[in-house]
């Protein structure tokens, strides 16, 4: 080796041991870790396979764990909304097991979620769906129509049960920003194994 690299190899250890120190205090070491959003890989009736992003948060800073359980299927969601059936195109559906901050999370997204201005989409969004499932998300948006959502509270009184591959999901929810009118609804989805 010659004095040249030796130098270099001198003067960067120098400077990173320097640049340690100052950055460091000595008192606590903290490790941060990230890891990828899932990815549900699926295809459709024409054989074409997509790749789509399911982390509908970027902002979050909890991380999350996928598992490699994912399906789909043609089959539309049936949805009832204030006792009328809601009409739309929900497929295809979308099912994906996660793992988010420890706990089991089961998401069901229904719907074309391509980035057409017109669309119907079903989501949800179900904890612990392999022990007592509860319901932690839930919205209906319809194509030139208001959303429905529900809050924190209506999430927690929701009913979820599932029978075989179906899930069944009932309570109250309220179109867009408006909290004061509960209104019922009946969400059946089925998830392939």
């Amino acid at each position: 080796m010659n004095v040249t690299k030796k130098m270099a190899a001198v003067l960067a250890t120098a400077t990173l041991a320097l640049g340690l120190t100052a950055c460091g205090d000595g008192s606590e070491t903290e490790t941060v870790t990230e890891t990828a959003p899932a990815t549900t890989v699926t295809t459709d009736k024409d054989a074409n396979t997509t790749a789509r992003d399911n982390d509908k948060d970027d902002d979050k800073d909890d991380a999350s764990e996928s598992s490699a359980a994912a399906a789909s299927s043609d089959e539309a969601p049936s949805i009832t909304i204030d006792g009328k059936q809601v009409s739309g195109t929900f497929t295809p559906v979308h099912c994906t097991l996660d793992t988010d901050d420890g706990q089991q999370e089961l998401n069901i997204d229904a719907g074309d979620k391509s980035d057409k201005a017109e669309r119907d989409e079903l989501e949800v969004e179900i904890t612990d769906p392999e022990g007592t499932p509860r319901l932690t998300g839930l919205s209906v948006e319809r194509a030139n129509d208001k959303e429905f959502e529900l809050t924190d509270a209506q999430e927690n009184a929701a009913t979820v049960t599932k029978d075989g591959s179906t899930w069944t999901i009932t309570g109250e929810g309220h179109y867009d920003d408006d909290e004061s009118t509960a209104i019922p609804f009946d969400v059946k989805v089925s998830c392939p194994a």
